[in-house]
């Protein structure tokens, strides 16, 4: 069996997001930049970084830091860009952009809602997994709009971080992982932080369900029940 064979799961297990808890690595300036997001200059901010490297942890934590008026959007929520009054809102956050211009046809509203809100003196942050060259856009005009903001990039985590994510979410869930029952996962699944939380979600609900410890054996068996 292969790691990417191994387990699939549904993504049901994040802790509340937040800048405390963003596990920050290489990522220091990216993190102290978004905490200031209402003082930025420019105020249009593009945010980018590879899938499961805290895109959207961070633009929540931006969203949940704001008081004021504001509007999150996403490829699943992307409709309600139609419906936003600039005149009503100080902050836009577009979540996962590349996405968004995948499934649909509104490269133009999104251009004249990112205009209106520049025009305006407004704030607006897009992420995307997808540097800005390499997002399938259909016309110049957004993409030279949004080079024109604050680009920041999301550095890939090293093990050691994500190491020590996979540990602040269990101890956020009420319970600690062995090292070595981290380090027996690392070697026998993706390294994919996404993935990697599925992971031990699946684990944390067999061990309750079973009344078993979380040990090597432990998850070796719930493996071997996949196969």
């Amino acid at each position: 069996m292969t790691k990417e064979d191994q387990i699939p799961l549904n993504f049901t297990f994040c802790t509340e997001k937040s800048f405390d808890n963003f596990i920050v690595g290489d990522n220091r300036i990216v993190l102290e930049m978004l905490k200031n997001f209402d003082k930025n200059e420019p105020k249009l901010v593009f945010l980018h970084g590879k899938k499961s490297s805290g895109k959207t942890h961070l633009c929540r934590s931006v969203f949940d830091s704001i008081s004021e008026k504001k509007k999150y959007v996403t490829k699943d929520s992307f409709n309600q860009i139609r419906e936003i009054d600039t005149q009503e809102i100080d902050y836009l956050i577009i979540d996962d952009l590349d996405l968004i211009l995948l499934n649909s046809d509104s490269e133009d509203d999104i251009f004249y809602i990112i205009n209106e809100l520049i025009l305006l003196n407004k704030y607006i942050l897009v992420s995307s997994s997808c540097s800005i060259n390499n997002i399938n856009f259909s016309t110049q005009d957004l993409k030279s709009r949004i080079k024109s903001g604050l680009v920041l990039k999301i550095n890939d985590m090293n093990d050691d971080d994500k190491m020590n994510i996979i540990k602040k979410i269990t101890e956020d869930r009420g319970w600690s992982i062995d090292q070595k029952v981290c380090e027996y996962i690392f070697n026998h699944y993706q390294r994919d932080l996404f993935f990697l939380c599925n992971v031990l979600k699946n684990l944390d609900e067999k061990s309750l369900s079973m009344k078993k410890n979380i040990t090597v054996p432990f998850v070796k068996k719930i493996i071997t029940s996949k196969e």
